[in-house]
């Protein structure tokens, strides 16, 4: 027979089902600008972190920048100084041309070397009309 006071004590030794309210704390609504001590370090971190970043992102396109303008200055200097030995020797060419194209050296050269003599009379012959084509243009004889 079971009794009423072993009912109880057997109730109070098995864990009961029953759940007791937990004690809640009570929500308030925080602006935005409110954070606590250590959010307030974390976003300081990652403004630090996001600030280093960028500085060292912007480093690096400065000197891959500086690289490419060093290696185009090079290439330009190279192609400068080929362009001043170009017009050098063009000048040379020319002034080579006109020494070998000279009435004077071309006359000396005509009676020494080829024995060629001025004329004492120079005739000069009419001009003659040749006549009309003997084959129209474009058309080939067979």
């Amino acid at each position: 027979m079971v009794t009423a006071t072993s009912s109880r004590a057997v109730a109070e030794r098995q864990p009961s089902n029953r759940r007791e309210p937990e004690r809640r704390t009570r929500l308030v609504v925080v602006d935005p600008g409110h954070l606590t001590g250590t959010a307030r370090r974390r976003r300081a971190r990652m403004l630090a972190l996001l600030a280093a970043v960028l500085v060292l992102g912007t480093l690096l396109a400065i000197a891959a920048a500086q690289a490419v303008v060093a290696s185009q200055q090079m290439r330009i200097d190279g192609l400068q100084q080929s362009l001043a030995t170009a017009t050098a020797t063009n000048e040379n060419l020319q002034l080579e041309h006109a020494d070998l194209t000279s009435p004077s050296r071309v006359l000396v050269i005509a009676e020494h070397r080829l024995g060629m003599v001025v004329p004492s009379s120079v005739t000069y012959l009419p001009a003659v009309d040749p006549g009309p084509p003997a084959f129209p243009a474009g058309q080939v004889p067979r």
